[in-house]
């Protein structure tokens, strides 16, 4: 049986279900992932993680899919990203 995440908790890290621990945002609840789940705001000139601060400007060649699989490590204490 899959988890609905009904009670949710967060912060400015990311947030997590509080049923099944599985990181839903972000970094998840207190940084307890080292891999972030974007949640993007789009601009003009491109998308940022709310999380992270991953930025992708409009002028790169980057495909949607390849946007969402954009991996950003917190391991080091600051998001170095790569694509996966």
């Amino acid at each position: 049986m899959t988890c609905p995440h009904r009670r949710r908790i967060g912060d400015n890290y990311g947030m997590t279900c509080e049923d099944c621990g599985q990181v839903l945002e972000g970094y998840g609840y207190w940084g307890q992932s080292h891999t972030c789940l974007h949640v993007w705001a789009e601009y003009e000139g491109g998308k940022e993680c709310l999380y992270c601060g991953a930025w992708v400007g409009t002028g790169e060649d980057l495909t949607a899919q390849e946007v969402d699989e954009l991996l950003c490590d917190l391991s080091n204490g600051e998001p170095a990203c790569t694509l996966s």
